[in-house]
């Protein structure tokens, strides 16, 4: 998918979300390059759920 949207669609950069307890998937996206650049923090009715905004540069 990164290929893809690197040489197909010419992307110069990826950004995704994910949820703070999912720890599985934000140590995959560290080790495939991504970087955090934000968090949100989102009310959902009486919870709260943070998101961590990563990045990777495809250039």
């Amino acid at each position: 998918m990164i290929e893809k949207a690197k040489n197909t669609l010419k992307t110069k950069k990826l950004k995704l979300a994910c949820h703070s307890t999912n720890s599985r998937g934000l140590a995959f996206y560290s080790k495939s390059g991504f970087k955090p650049f934000d968090m949100k923090i989102h009310d959902i009715g009486s919870k709260k759920f943070i998101t961590i905004h990563m990045i990777k540069n495809l250039v």
